[in-house]
């Protein structure tokens, strides 16, 4: 901290845009803040536009300018998952596409790494990724060729290695205020269990009622108007 503070904000980004008329929503629960020695941190969640706001720290204590403090986010996500019949001429596909860092830090990153553990594919088939870096809506991406090798991009300036059961990240270099890191992992389909139906209707449902609603009345309403 440069200034006296009492904590942080982390925005989550769990609400997008799929194109087809229709929202997407990633459920995120289970939230619990604790600092580098376990103890846990106050925190109030709340929802501010697509995104989930963490509040982490005690309004009534003030962190003095050159405090360093940690803190250690965990959750449990549902949702974050994609199944494609057919990708790009890939297929059947799982994946996952998640914003690491999300995009609204009004300060610097220092340093970014990431790492997705999944279940091991045999001999590394149907596996590929993308790095996404930059500020919102960048196009600047790190396509990642060959298992169990680091590589690097200039561009996003990043450093990748896709193995047959992991996948890290590391960006070479600090992240402006405003800008994020994105990952993208395809893994064959069978990998990754699928929610059921009644579960996916359910997702579906809660991310989109205000949309869907107007149609759920929209008979009823006219049933009265012909009464």
């Amino acid at each position: 901290f440069n200034e006296s503070r009492r904590g942080i904000f982390r925005f989550i980004p769990v609400d997008y845009e799929t194109g087809k008329g229709f929202n997407r929503r990633i459920l995120i629960d289970n939230i619990m803040v604790s600092d580098d020695q376990s103890n846990i941190q106050t925190t109030k969640v709340t929802r501010e536009g697509p995104n989930v706001k963490i509040r982490i720290g005690d309004e009534r204590v003030f962190l003095a300018p050159g405090t360093s403090r940690t803190y250690i986010i965990r959750y449990k996500c549902r949702g974050m998952m994609n199944w494609f019949e057919e990708n790009d001429g890939w297929g059947p596909t799982s994946e996952l596409y998640w914003n690491v860092t999300g995009d609204e830090w009004d300060t610097t990153i220092r340093s970014a790494t990431c790492r997705v553990a999944f279940p091991t594919a045999p001999d590394g088939k149907g596996l590929r990724a993308k790095i996404f870096a930059g500020p919102y809506g960048s196009r600047m991406n790190q396509v990642v060729h060959t298992l169990n090798t680091p590589e690097t991009d200039s561009e996003t300036q990043t450093t990748a290695t896709l193995g047959s059961s992991s996948f890290e990240v590391k960006r070479n270099t600090e992240l402006p205020s405003y800008s994020g890191l994105t990952v993208v992992l395809d893994m064959p389909a069978d990998l990754i269990d699928q929610p059921t139906l009644a579960q996916h209707v359910a997702d579906l449902l809660r991310a989109n009622l205000g949309f869907l609603l107007p149609l759920l009345f929209f008979p009823f309403l006219l049933f009265i108007w012909h009464q």
